[in-house]
């Protein structure tokens, strides 16, 4: 990796959380195309602890406005039972507004040597409480001829006010294969004393040029207890303006 990279990644660890591209909870330093309309629509079973988190469905809807800039919007919408004796509650988490952009073009925008992009995000309130968050998010992408590797390092200013720092390194086949297997493994810390150590393992079965489905299972362990987390869902990308090529 050249200077330019290390550069950036050593910058970007003042910097925070991404939304992610299905299943991984990690981004690539890729963006939609301009006029491109992305969709990611799943759902996902979480049992941390004692919690069991039920997210349907968990949407993330995004557009390129123009040339290595897109902006998302996302949320989940998140049914929680913490003991088999409390009820459920229903509530919406995990919503923000992202923008990003691409700082180096690279291997993903077929150039020479790794891709590099940052994305910010506005964390909306939550839970009933008033504040929002913000973070950012520094990516580094690179792909070979028998693999696509993607470095995250981000920081996250919560809506609990909490500082959250995350490294996420995620592995996946290369695009042009019937079935992608990939591997994410993030670490993640808050300075409340919470953490997680995860590892998921996916699947993503592109279905023509516009469709893709995936599934992931996550597991490791947190400051709750356990994590195993089963996650499914689809990607589908639309050319708003009718302008890309067959």
């Amino acid at each position: 990796m050249n200077k330019t990279c290390l550069a950036a990644l050593a910058a970007f660890a003042l910097c925070g959380s991404a939304h992610a591209y299905r299943p991984f909870d990690g981004t690539d330093a890729g963006v939609a195309d301009p006029g491109s309309l992305e969709v990611e629509i799943g759902a996902s079973r979480l049992h941390q602890g004692t919690s069991r988190i039920f997210a349907v469905p968990a949407a993330v809807a995004t557009y390129g406005p123009f040339e290595n800039t897109e902006i998302g919007i996302e949320g989940h919408l998140n049914r929680e039972r913490d003991d088999i004796t409390s009820p459920y509650r229903t509530r919406l988490e995990d919503a923000a507004i992202n923008v990003k952009h691409v700082l180096r073009e690279g291997s993903l925008q077929d150039k020479p040597g790794p891709s590099v992009a940052a994305e910010c995000s506005l964390l909306f309130p939550q839970s009933g409480r008033d504040a929002a968050g913000f973070g950012c998010t520094g990516a580094v992408s690179h792909k070979w001829d028998a693999l696509v590797g993607h470095v995250n390092v981000g920081l996250e200013r919560t809506p609990e006010h909490t500082t959250t720092r995350a490294l996420s390194l995620i592995a996946q086949a290369p695009e042009d294969w019937k079935v992608r297997p990939g591997a994410e493994l993030r670490w993640e810390r808050d300075n409340a004393g919470g953490w997680d150590h995860t590892a998921l393992a996916a699947l993503v079965i592109p279905h023509g040029k516009d469709l893709a489905f995936d599934i992931g299972w996550r597991f490791g362990r947190s400051s709750d207890g356990p994590v195993h987390e089963l996650r499914v869902g689809l990607t589908w990308s639309l050319d708003l303006h009718g302008s890309h090529p067959d």
